[in-house]
């Protein structure tokens, strides 16, 4: 992000910068420079703010609202970059003196530009990272197949606790067990493609999830993460949650599909199989399995085991598929 903000936030001040005139090579560089102080402050404040930890409460308000203190906080950005800019493009030279119109040109860019940047970020969180340039770029405009690792994340219990709580609590404790496991997930290079009711479907490219064992650690990072929130869970919501879940790797046809509202599916044996073993879980009595697909293509860390369950044929299918309980071993006194 840091990156691809610093550049277009640099094409973009060389453009604006060049309706000024260049009389000198500060001047010729006033936009750039602009760009960067512009845009460097706004990622920063993006990812080590409003994404981390620090801006939950932020992220909890309504788009709306959200959007109004982002919008206002970019513009400011904007204003002090334009401002320091001008500053740093006259060092050596007279600073020229600022045209009546100038200040209110630059506050309308600047509040443009807050607005624009501001939905953009908006969006791309709604729909998830990446999504929003494959969308753009029409990766997947025609269907295409590509092999993926996919992790589903089911809620341990969700049908009795939602009985046993009122539906806008339930919905409430979901929504924050989605927030406290993106971290994890996002970690370890996860994109969350879908939440299905108290499911979580995570995906990774086996370049990324194979990368260090990233999928398989995700699967322990978020139940570090929760364990590590039992207390707030109890006394917020009476429940302390419990996951479990599948780890596969499979072919999958990838396309966007719908008119009005549309969405990048995945469609094929790597999702269908990846569900049979969160059923596996139930019937075998186990928190986590995995594949072989998985586990035979990354070393597994250390303090995890992979205990073989044998090769099991899973509902639905013809052919059986080795498969793996995954345990965290205990500490050692």
């Amino acid at each position: 992000m840091l990156a691809v903000l610093a550049g277009v936030a640099v094409v973009g001040g060389g453009i604006y910068g060049s309706t000024y005139s260049a009389s000198s090579v500060g001047a010729l560089l006033r936009g750039p420079i602009t760009g960067l102080l512009t845009a460097l402050p706004m990622a920063s404040y993006e990812l080590f703010y409003v994404l981390s930890p620090r801006g939950e409460a932020l992220r909890r308000l309504s788009v709306g609202t959200a959007m109004a203190i982002k919008t206002v906080v970019y513009l400011v950005i904007i204003l002090f970059g334009l401002e320091a800019g001008r500053q740093i493009a006259a060092i050596g030279a007279d600073l020229p003196p600022r045209a009546d119109y100038e200040v209110l040109r630059n506050t309308l860019f600047s509040l443009g530009f807050a607005i624009v940047v501001t939905a953009v970020l908006q969006v791309r969180r709604m729909l998830g990272p990446g999504v929003l340039m494959n969308f753009i770029l029409g990766r997947y405009h025609k269907p295409r197949e590509e092999l993926r690792i996919f992790l589903f994340v089911d809620l341990v219990g969700s049908t009795e606790l939602a009985e046993r709580i009122a539906g806008t609590r339930f919905l409430e404790m979901l929504n924050s067990i989605y927030r406290h496991i993106t971290e994890p997930i996002a970690e370890h290079g996860g994109e969350i493609h879908k939440y299905v009711g108290d499911e979580v479907i995570v995906t990774w490219r086996p370049k990324t999830g194979f990368a260090d064992a990233n999928c398989l650690r995700c699967v322990f990072a978020i139940e570090a993460q929760m364990r590590g929130l039992a207390d707030f869970y109890e006394r917020k919501f009476g429940h302390v949650p419990k996951f479990r879940g599948g780890l596969h790797l499979g072919p999958v046809v990838v396309g966007e599909v719908g008119d009005i509202k549309q969405e990048i599916a995945f469609l094929g044996d790597g999702m269908n199989t990846t569900a049979r073993l969160v059923d596996l879980c139930r019937e075998k009595q186990r928190a986590f399995v995995a594949s072989a697909a998985v586990l035979e293509r990354l070393t597994l860390p250390a303090g995890i085991v992979a205990e073989p369950l044998g090769d099991i044929t899973l509902r639905g299918k013809s052919e059986p598929l080795p498969v793996f309980a995954l345990t965290r071993r205990p500490a050692t006194a």
